[in-house]
């Protein structure tokens, strides 16, 4: 095997990996309750524009569709990452809602509280006579 034969294994087998090895990361991210607190947006951010800058690179310098390619789906992952974690980040409303199919998610000094059904029906009522709804 020559070093060509070996790089271009070690290239396909290596970001092969590392296109699998996004999904355990998405699915922490995905799972998260706590704003993904433990994921680097910037590094994340970095991983995403290098991988582009490297699609560009092999598409405009060495023409290689196929690093192009690896590097584009390496890109997408970086970037599902990236978009969960500052999804997961965006404030959510401090206000009760007042549209009746949001009524069962309360904050209360900061914690989403989830009612049952029972309570739900009484807080739907409250607003009903307080004229909120």
């Amino acid at each position: 095997m020559t070093s060509i034969d070996f790089s271009t294994v070690a290239f396909a087998l290596l970001n092969g990996a590392r296109i699998v090895a996004y999904v355990p990361q998405i699915m922490c991210v995905r799972r998260d309750r706590h704003g993904a607190v433990g994921v680097s947006l910037m590094t994340w951010g970095l991983f995403t524009l290098a991988n582009l800058a490297t699609v560009s690179y092999a598409l405009t310098v060495s023409g290689d569709i196929v690093v192009a390619g690896v590097f584009a789906f390496n890109s997408l992952g970086c970037f599902a990452i990236f978009a969960l974690t500052a999804v997961k980040r965006m404030p959510v409303s401090t206000n009760v809602q007042h549209d009746i199919r949001n009524v069962p998610v309360r904050k209360f000094h900061g914690l989403v509280i989830r009612l049952s059904h029972r309570s739900r029906r009484r807080l739907i009522w409250h607003h009903l006579q307080n004229g909120k709804l």
